[in-house]
């Protein structure tokens, strides 16, 4: 609960990616439709495709979790 949001960067990701890359499997194309946590990830799932195998690992906490959490918003 005390760790940074993510804000997922369609930007950065599309430098390197085709859209088909990514959709529909694992994410599916509907804002707030990917419900996942950092198990999956860890398991290889979703951005624990990528990250960990040919990108960086997922245990680089900082690089994805970057936004500050607002005070008294509820998650």
């Amino acid at each position: 609960a005390g760790m940074a949001m993510v804000r997922f960067s369609h930007a950065t990701h599309g430098e390197w990616l085709d859209c088909s890359n990514c959709h529909d499997d694992p994410f599916v194309k509907i804002a707030g439709g990917n419900r996942f946590n950092m198990e999956d990830i860890l398991k290889g799932e979703y951005c624990g495709r990528c990250h960990g195998a040919v990108a960086f690992p997922p245990t680089d906490c900082l690089r994805c979790h970057n936004v500050a959490r607002a005070v008294g918003v509820a998650n």
